[in-house]
């Protein structure tokens, strides 16, 4: 019997920091954009302000699969976020890498 290969999975998501920015202009709670290995790890992450991390999703993504924080460089071959909108920029960014938008752990 043939083994079944286990598809190598990435997860995206953008979640608030649990503080404020203060010091210049109204404060702000900043976004972090992180990537999961399917056991978990974090593999990389962006921090900017409400809004933009989405614009940085796709750079970020594709320095995570050139120098990931834990591991060897590798390129999934699927990335799963909950967003459609971060789903369409990384989409986007990267034509040749499935990405599927449904819910993330």
């Amino acid at each position: 019997m043939a083994k079944k290969r286990r598809i190598i999975e990435w997860l995206g998501g953008i979640i608030p920091m649990p503080a404020y920015v203060t010091g210049e202009g109204e404060p702000y709670r900043p976004e972090t954009l992180l990537w999961l290995g399917a056991d978990g790890a974090v593999l990389g992450n962006e921090v900017a302000r409400p809004g933009e991390v989405i614009g940085l999703a796709s750079g970020s993504l594709q320095r995570t699969i050139e120098s990931p924080v834990f591991g060897r460089p590798h390129t999934p071959e699927r990335v799963r976020v909950a967003s459609p909108d971060l789903a369409a920029a990384l989409r986007a960014g990267h034509p040749g890498l499935e990405i599927i938008c449904a819910p993330t752990p």
